[in-house]
């Protein structure tokens, strides 16, 4: 699902990205997935599911569900917060430049 609009002029309007937003947004990922083999490379393989609602859960798709163990309601699930367009380029735009400040 995206997020765009086409008005009468053929104008889009909506989740549209700029080339920069969408250059920060690959040097975000690129951080992320970075962290992540640190995570792994280093050991951790704790379960950290994410969930949109309590009926909407990474578990209910996840393949290795019976053999992880996680119990939502004692280990606790980590609920996503629906975000609006500028909060979220705005964290990647912070994310960008932690990463550039590191060099």
């Amino acid at each position: 699902y995206l997020p765009i609009a086409v008005n009468k002029d053929g104008v889009l309007s909506g989740g549209i990205a700029t080339t920069a937003q969408l250059g920060k947004l690959g040097r975000y990922v690129e951080k992320l997935l970075h962290d992540i083999t640190r995570e792994i490379s280093s050991g951790n393989i704790d379960t950290d599911p994410y969930a949109h609602g309590p009926q909407n859960t990474a578990c209910d798709y996840c393949p290795f569900a019976s053999a992880c163990y996680f119990d939502k309601e004692k280990d606790g699930m980590r609920y996503l917060k629906k975000t609006e367009p500028e909060e979220f380029w705005q964290l990647v735009e912070e994310k960008t430049e932690e990463v550039a400040d590191r060099g």
